[in-house]
C-alpha cells in the first residue's frame, strides 16, 4: 500500500504537469484503479470489473521495485463520465482511482513516456 501511495503521488504530479503543458489536447480519459505486484490478482480484479460492465485492461510497468500491474478502466470520452465512474469505483469497490489523460492516439500518456 505504501508503494501504491508513493507511485500515485508521483504519477499525480506527472499528470498535473501534462495538463499544464497540453491543456485542451486530451481526447479521452481513463482511470488507474489500482496497482498490483501479482498479475493474477490484477487479472482477477479486472474480471470482476468487466463482469460488472466496466471496460478495462491490465498494463504492466517495470520499475526499480520490479514488475507492477496497473488496473486501468476506460477510456472515457469526457471528464464528467470519468469522474462519475471514479466515484462509483470508490463507493462500490473501495478503490482510489487516479485520472489518466489519454493521448490523441488513444494510448495512455504513461505508456508513451520513456
Amino acid at each position: 500500500e505504501e508503494l501504491e501511495e508513493i507511485l500515485r503521488d508521483r504519477e499525480q504530479k506527472r499528470i498535473v504537469d501534462r495538463i499544464d503543458q497540453g491543456r485542451g489536447q486530451a481526447k479521452s480519459y481513463a482511470l488507474r484503479v489500482a496497482i498490483f505486484t501479482k498479475e493474477s490478482t490484477a487479472a482477477e480484479k479486472l474480471t470482476k470489473l468487466i463482469d460488472a460492465g466496466y471496460d478495462g485492461t491490465v498494463s504492466s510497468d517495470n520499475t526499480d521495485g520490479g514488475l507492477l500491474y496497473e488496473l486501468i478502466v476506460g477510456p472515457f470520452d469526457d471528464l464528467q463520465t470519468a469522474e462519475q465512474t471514479s466515484k462509483a469505483l470508490r463507493e462500490v469497490y473501495n478503490y482510489d482511482p487516479t485520472l489518466i489523460l489519454m493521448s490523441p492516439q488513444s494510448a495512455p500518456d504513461e505508456e508513451t513516456a520513456p
